[in-house]
């Protein structure tokens, strides 16, 4: 029986593992091989393996180094902020005895309405009158 469950669990895993393979490792080793090539993309022909230059190039410009500061900066401290105004929220909403069912309602709208909305313009695009169906 133990055998056939690990069987299982290997035909289970297996899609996820051929989509990992194809849309992630095949472009991210892809990419990483172009790295070390100068491209022409309109003429494929002409590539040319430039070996370490491209990186060397990004290591020393400026502009790279401050944006890779500000998109961690910006992470850091909106990750966080997010992360404490949320826990914040949670926990006053979770203290509070008058009411609480309608702030928890009104804090609960936002996705609700989310989802409403699109499911309203599927059905509208999907419906029997809808533009897919004129196709």
């Amino acid at each position: 029986m133990k055998k056939n469950n690990l069987i299982m669990g290997y035909v289970f895993l297996a899609p996820w593992i051929v989509y990992f393979i194809v849309f992630l490792m095949y472009p991210f080793f892809l990419s990483f091989e172009s790295s070390f090539l100068n491209v022409n993309i309109l003429m494929p022909e002409n590539t040319q393996f430039v070996g370490l230059a491209n990186w060397l190039s990004v290591v020393t410009d400026f502009l790279f180094w401050k944006s890779l500061f500000n998109v961690i900066f910006n992470q850091v401290i909106f990750v966080s902020l997010s992360f404490l105004i949320g826990l914040g929220l949670a926990l006053l909403l979770n203290e509070i005895k008058f009411m609480a069912s309608l702030f928890r309602t009104i804090m609960f709208i936002p996705v609700i309405t989310s989802i409403t909305v699109a499911m309203v313009i599927f059905d509208f695009v999907s419906g029997p009158t809808g533009p897919i169906q004129s196709l």
